[in-house]
């Protein structure tokens, strides 16, 4: 799939932060649930897929109505699969890697993908007008959640289409 990181020092102490996730993921009754991690569950970008957040993770976010931000590839990109919205936003202060991982990345799944020299790679979604040197993500909360990425001046590059709260069949 693409990104195999090696495995944990501390296995028991990789179960026990998994049952905490779980424990906190199964408590919440948030209308919005996110997690932040450092590592993208799936991205087309250099390190591309981790495998062990698909099959860890991802069943989890999905189970409890939760969904995923992280960075560490130097690009943008917004993923949906299994229900569950995911956001790579790691251009912080460099845009950005290319795409050679984008066949890790589950046919269809790809809403939002800015990658290349200065955002000028293969994409998918509106193009920047300019070189983008870096940039960030904000996200908003009303009656649904968007997540905008931005280019380096704050400029608006993508956002999501609005995410629904939980269904509350979901909250444990």
């Amino acid at each position: 799939l693409g990104c195999d990181k090696p495995g944990p020092a501390d296995v028991a102490g990789a179960e026990s932060a998994w049952a905490w996730l779980e424990a906190q993921l199964m408590a919440s009754t948030a209308d919005f649930l996110w997690v932040a991690g450092h590592y993208p569950i799936y991205s087309a970008g250099q390190d591309g897929t981790n495998r062990m957040l698909v099959h860890r993770l991802l069943p989890l976010l999905g189970k409890y109505g939760a969904h995923y931000i992280s960075g560490h590839d130097h690009m943008v990109e917004h993923i949906v699969s299994d229900g569950v919205e995911m956001f790579v936003t790691g251009m912080g202060r460099e845009c950005c890697y290319r795409d050679s991982h984008r066949h890790t990345v589950p046919p269809g799944a790809m809403r939002y993908l800015l990658s290349g020299d200065g955002g000028r790679g293969p994409g998918v979604g509106p193009r920047p007008g300019s070189h983008v040197r870096g940039g960030f993500a904000t996200m908003r909360f009303d009656d649904a959640a968007v997540v905008v990425f931005h280019d380096h001046a704050g400029a608006e590059l993508y956002a999501s289409p609005p995410i629904p709260p939980r269904r509350r069949a979901l909250v444990v």
